[in-house]
């Protein structure tokens, strides 16, 4: 019963009003239990679902590529490697995801013979999985990695798992100065 029911019941002073406090405070009670007994009946069930997240962080916006020919004739074409590694590159989700992995080729002067990105564990320091192409097209090169490769190399929910990023390009007759330039994208899947 509340501090106010109990104010009132205890100025009930007449003998003769007795009965009537007693049926007063019975009364109260009995209200008491029906609100209770109401609110035990009706229960509020509350659910929510945690979202999957997943960020990326550190890692290198350019990388700078190394060439380096594999010809040691000067003044002949010959072919030559094009290779750059990101920086660590940090993965923090609430699960374990599957990353989609897509090498495009943005500008290409000459053409290119063989294409690839090569995704790296730093826990393991081993290479998670890679994408290739020896076609002559400039078409995207996609790769899904799936949670059990990051499983295998030490992924760990909720901390910083590091990898990098290595892009290479083989190309024939290749000339001084020309610019080449490939984007890598990183896409983090619930699995």
């Amino acid at each position: 019963m509340d501090q106010a029911a109990l104010t009132y019941c205890s100025q009930v002073t007449s003998p003769k009003k007795g009965l009537l406090a007693l049926t007063i405070i019975f009364s109260m009670f009995a209200l008491d239990a029906k609100v209770g007994s109401a609110a035990i009946q009706l229960p509020a069930t509350f659910s929510g679902t945690v979202p999957f997240s997943c960020e990326f962080s550190g890692g290198s916006d350019n990388v700078e590529m190394s060439y380096t020919r594999n010809n040691d004739q000067p003044g002949v074409g010959g072919t030559g490697l094009l290779i750059g590694t990101s920086e660590p590159l940090s993965i923090e989700s609430n699960k374990v995801p599957r990353l989609g992995v897509t090498l495009n080729s943005v500008l290409v002067p000459r053409t290119v013979s063989f294409r690839g990105v090569w995704v790296r564990s730093l826990a393991t320091n081993r290479y998670i999985q890679n994408a290739t192409s020896s076609s002559l097209g400039n078409d995207p090169i996609a790769t899904i990695i799936p949670s059990s490769k990051l499983i295998e190399n030490d992924y760990v929910v909720g901390q910083q798992n590091d990898v990098t990023l290595t892009v290479s390009a083989t190309l024939r007759n290749s000339y001084p100065y020309e610019v080449y330039q490939f984007d890598v994208v990183l896409t983090c899947l619930d699995s």
